[in-house]
């Protein structure tokens, strides 16, 4: 998988991006093959994404804990 910045354009009645030509032939797209595109805002950052945990005086051990409730 690779990633590119991209402007979208006006494009009719939609937007659209071009995909460059180097990402085009690494990952070997062809005409017409279906692709997966994720879209995020280039402004965001990992905070934006993830959200803070509170931090009043709590240990490390409580702050590991508040990251790893709901996974396995």
């Amino acid at each position: 998988m690779q990633t590119f910045t991209a402007k979208p354009r006006q494009w009719g009645n939609s937007y659209g991006v071009t995909i460059p030509k180097k990402i085009i032939e690494a990952e070997h797209i062809k005409e017409d093959e279906p692709i997966e595109v994720f879209i995020r805002k280039k402004d965001l950052t990992l905070r934006d994404v993830f959200g803070t945990i509170p931090n009043d005086g709590m240990s490390m051990e409580e702050i590991n804990a508040i990251i790893d409730e709901g996974y396995d």
